[in-house]
């Protein structure tokens, strides 16, 4: 189980294994292939576009699956907004990183991580937020 499948079942959604969850988890899949099969441009020349376009396929599958959670329990439903918001924005960040030169390319990904990192304490309505 994944950290995103981990935060649904948090806030209360359970996996309804139909048609549409099956087809957004093949989705994810192939981002995943599609992030492994950019590895070698990336360690090598330090090309992340592929790596990039497949973590980003893999994540808006997520969006996807947080907005059926977010229609399918009214109590949780803000959450999983939030969730949505948090992952689709930080999404757009990795696309722009790409159009950046060094070193603020790596500012970015620095940036990037932080900001993934930090969706899931931000996203439940933590009253620290």
């Amino acid at each position: 189980m994944g950290v995103g499948e981990l935060h649904l079942v948090r806030v209360g959604v359970r996996h309804t294994d139909d048609v549409p969850y099956r087809l957004l988890t093949m989705v994810q899949m192939t981002g995943v292939v599609a992030f492994a099969a950019g590895v070698p441009a990336g360690l090598g020349e330090l090309d992340f576009t592929v790596i990039t376009l497949g973590y980003v396929v893999m994540r808006v599958a997520l969006i996807a699956q947080w907005l059926r959670a977010a229609g399918g329990d009214p109590d949780g439903r803000p959450a999983a907004l939030r969730y949505t918001v948090g992952v689709g924005v930080v999404q757009i960040g990795w696309l722009l990183r790409l159009a950046l030169a060094s070193p603020w390319d790596g500012v970015a990904l620095v940036v990037l991580i932080a900001a993934e990192l930090l969706v899931p304490h931000w996203a439940p309505g933590s009253p620290h937020w």
